[in-house]
């Protein structure tokens, strides 16, 4: 899997001392296996993210990631939102042509920490918490 940010700036606004809105539509463009081509990923503006938020038990995680991965962070919590159901109408800008999964879903963060420079060992801690995450909530 391959993740390209076809939008650089990360135009953002924030809310409180962990949520922010992003201003302008933000974009991304997944590579996978699953399809054959390309599929663009449009984050709305108005969009509202935590970036890098993580559990408690992962601070040294949130310590490596803290503003480096926020494209990448955007990107997920958006395609989380997305195969959760939980975008107001509005926000449902993407026509993935198959229904991701959440395991899916994190492989297209680890793409995304690559393609933003995420150091190594951050983005193994980070890809760690998301997907045991996953493992315990099953979503």
């Amino acid at each position: 899997m391959k993740v390209r940010f076809i939008t650089n700036e990360h135009k953002h606004d924030s809310l409180e001392p962990n949520l922010w809105m992003i201003r302008e539509p933000f974009v991304g463009e997944v590579t996978c296996d699953e399809w054959p081509d390309p599929i663009l990923i449009v984050v709305p503006g108005g969009y509202k993210t935590d970036f890098e938020s993580v559990p408690g038990i992962l601070v040294l995680a949130y310590m490596l990631i803290k503003g480096k991965a926020r494209r990448a962070a955007t990107l997920h919590d958006y395609l989380c939102d997305y195969i959760n159901n939980a975008l107001p109408v509005e926000q449902q800008t993407n026509l993935i042509p198959f229904m991701p999964t959440r395991q899916w879903v994190d492989k297209v963060f680890y793409a995304a920490m690559v393609a933003e420079g995420t150091s190594a060992i951050a983005r193994e801690l980070a890809y760690a918490g998301v997907t045991a995450y996953t493992a315990i909530r099953g979503k």
